[in-house]
């Protein structure tokens, strides 16, 4: 769950797709990411937006739903 703290703290204005990997906070946390995903043997990733999964502070699914056209 430390990971997951830390990736809620990431600021909101470096929250750009384009902007966060050049930000030091950003290109931690995709180091990280990185680690964690190669430590559990995930070789891709494909980035889906058409889902919203929402989460409680326990990381529980509150919500989780189709996005609207």
């Amino acid at each position: 769950m430390n990971f997951k703290k830390e990736v809620d703290e990431i600021p909101n204005e470096i929250w750009d797709y384009e902007f966060i990997d050049n930000h030091e906070t950003g290109a931690a946390i995709r180091q990280k990411s990185n680690s964690l995903h190669n430590k559990h043997g995930v070789i891709s990733l494909t980035y889906n937006d058409d889902y919203i999964t929402i989460y409680d502070n326990k990381g529980n699914v509150v919500h989780k739903r189709k996005k609207c056209p």
